[in-house]
């Protein structure tokens, strides 16, 4: 093997890494994408409630974080809902985090499902969803309409990659800029070691 294959080698498998990962985003972001992902939170004030007041002792509040991954789209008239698949819901909130638009129709909640409408999503805005269920409900995420034609998804490498793609990017090349400084500082050790042993 040749000295310098390494380092092309090197470089092609980087450049062929970067390339994919574009690829993988470019792909993703082809049609406005939700990203949504669901934590459990402790307590919140100032949910609305559903039709029945009634609620147990035992219930848990579930927050979706909803997320425009898009950079350059303005994504408007979103309506989202929550079904209980199992279980009943007994209060909701939603929330815009900023540059996100307040929705001008305010949420509304049943013992089966929540609704959420009109939202405006800025470039990289996002809403706080938050359900107040009987404890062990199971919960699902539905997209109702939008303006747009939208991907709903969870959390997944996919959105990942999108969200961290110049990171990503900068940790190869700095990885890259390492390995071919390693590989000259080994080669220039040789080099002299051989000048040493022909002296």
């Amino acid at each position: 093997m040749n000295k310098t294959e390494p380092t092309y080698l090197i470089v092609i498998g980087v450049s062929v890494i970067s390339w994919i990962i574009t690829h993988i985003v470019d792909r993703t972001l082809e049609k406005p994408i939700l990203e949504y992902r669901v934590i459990s939170v402790d307590s919140v004030k100032d949910l609305v409630s559903c039709e029945d007041n009634l609620k147990p002792k035992e219930v848990e509040v579930t927050r979706y974080i909803v997320k425009n991954l898009s950079i350059n789209k303005l994504l408007e008239k979103v309506s989202l809902m929550v079904r209980a698949d199992v279980g009943k819901i007994f209060s909701v909130r939603m929330r815009a985090v900023e540059p996100a638009v307040s929705a001008d129709t305010p949420e509304k909640c049943y013992l089966t499902h929540a609704e959420f409408y009109n939202m405006k999503f800025h470039p990289g805005a996002a809403f706080l969803l938050d359900i107040q269920a009987s404890t062990g409900a199971k919960l699902s995420l539905r997209l109702q309409e939008s303006s747009t034609p939208i991907n709903l998804t969870k959390t997944n490498y996919e959105t990942c990659i999108v969200k961290y793609e110049t990171e990503i990017l900068l940790t190869i090349f700095i990885i890259l800029s390492l390995l071919l400084l390693l590989h000259f500082f080994l080669k220039s050790e040789g080099s002299k070691k051989e000048d040493k042993e022909d002296a």
